[in-house]
């Protein structure tokens, strides 16, 4: 995301009124893998940067090639990167979603949150859910911001995409027109959620 531009920025929150997006216009040919082919459509391969990216991508595209020559070598280097892309940054609810999405992830894949360095693919704004995300999704490390991934490459030994905020259990559950058995993941999420902010 080197030079990578954001969608539609604002200067403040008091001015939304969803029509900003602070997450990056996908650069085209900015992602490498160690894989021996290109991640595109030829190979049927979907574009894992589908929802983490401002702009609908090329249906033909590649999201991910091979290293080459020109591959910037001056990359900082994360070991297990957690990454979300925040759209509704002004939104708690869309954020703790997200949050839980990424944490649930983290659970199935059997990741504790002390390994993981949380990585934010976006200039979202300043908000009252960013410590509860770092705390959930990667205390033990600083985060990896948008203004950092706009200087210089980054390096992901391995990585897990958080599934899009509007997606997910907590999204599913609006769906509901009646009175549910709860579902065990979503209170499992807000306990732990109630937990780190009573700290």
């Amino acid at each position: 995301m080197r030079s990578a531009q954001v969608a539609r920025s604002i200067s403040s929150l008091a001015q939304d009124g969803g029509g900003h997006d602070p997450r990056f216009k996908y650069p085209p040919n900015s992602s490498f893998c160690t894989c021996g082919d290109s991640h595109n459509a030829a190979h049927e391969a979907p574009n894992i940067w589908e929802d983490l990216v401002a702009k609908k991508l090329n249906a033909t595209g590649t999201a991910c090639r091979p290293p080459t020559v020109e591959t910037p070598q001056d990359a900082v280097s994360v070991k297990r990167a957690a990454v979300v892309a925040r759209r509704d940054d002004h939104n708690p609810f869309f954020q703790i979603s997200g949050i839980l999405n990424a944490w649930i992830m983290m659970k199935v894949l059997g990741w504790d949150s002390g390994s993981t360095q949380l990585v934010t693919l976006d200039r979202a704004l300043p908000s009252p859910v960013d410590e509860l995300r770092h705390a959930m999704l990667g205390p033990d490390h600083p985060i990896v911001g948008g203004n950092e991934l706009q200087q210089h490459g980054v390096r992901f030994e391995t990585v897990l995409l958080a599934p899009y905020e509007a997606r997910g259990p907590m999204m599913s559950h609006l769906q509901i027109t009646r009175l549910a058995r709860p579902h065990q993941c979503v209170l499992a999420g807000i306990r732990v959620a109630s937990r780190y902010v009573g700290e």
